[in-house]
């Protein structure tokens, strides 16, 4: 069964993964969001630019996951009974999901530069200019999407965010 060629069904039959993916996006983004916020007021050196591009960029970010959280919830959970998609406008949506994520991987690339430019560890700080980089790179939806890269640069993204909070 494709995605593509048989989207009603593709969903109803991963409709677990979907609603936990879902849920896990929304605590996520509420998680991240506090942190950076946290990060961003209590930084004390005074880079007010980096600092507000960091901010920009979190409420970029917060506003597309806002939308892939809605538009996800839509389509797997049905609200007062009303039928979450027709099959006509299943398309629309894969559409809107993708946008949505194109527009917070370049959010968190954007962010990513900026919050290693604070940091006093020149490999980290190098390490997230490529990460931040390459965020932005592989999310390009203008050609085929590359899955594997563009979940190497989150597996690598989560595990540079890590490293940073702990050093």
């Amino acid at each position: 069964m494709s995605f593509l060629t048989e989207t009603a069904k593709w969903i109803k039959s991963h409709e677990i993964i979907l609603k936990l993916c879902d849920e896990l996006l929304a605590i996520a983004s509420f998680l991240f969001s506090s942190y950076i916020i946290f990060f961003v007021l209590s930084y004390k050196q005074g880079n007010h630019f980096s600092l507000a591009i960091i901010i920009a960029s979190l409420l970029y970010c917060i506003f597309a996951w806002i939308g892939i959280i809605l538009t996800i919830g839509n389509m797997v959970y049905p609200v007062n009974g009303i039928k979450p998609l027709e099959k006509h406008g299943l398309s629309t949506t894969i559409l809107q999901i993708y946008s949505r994520l194109h527009l917070s991987d370049l959010s968190l690339g954007i962010m990513t530069i900026s919050l290693s430019s604070l940091i006093p560890n020149l490999s980290l700080t190098f390490s997230g200019v490529i990460i931040g980089s390459m965020q932005m790179m592989f999310t390009y939806y203008s050609k085929k999407l590359n899955y594997k890269m563009h979940i190497f640069t989150i597996v690598i993204w989560n595990i540079w965010i890590i490293l940073f909070q702990i050093l």
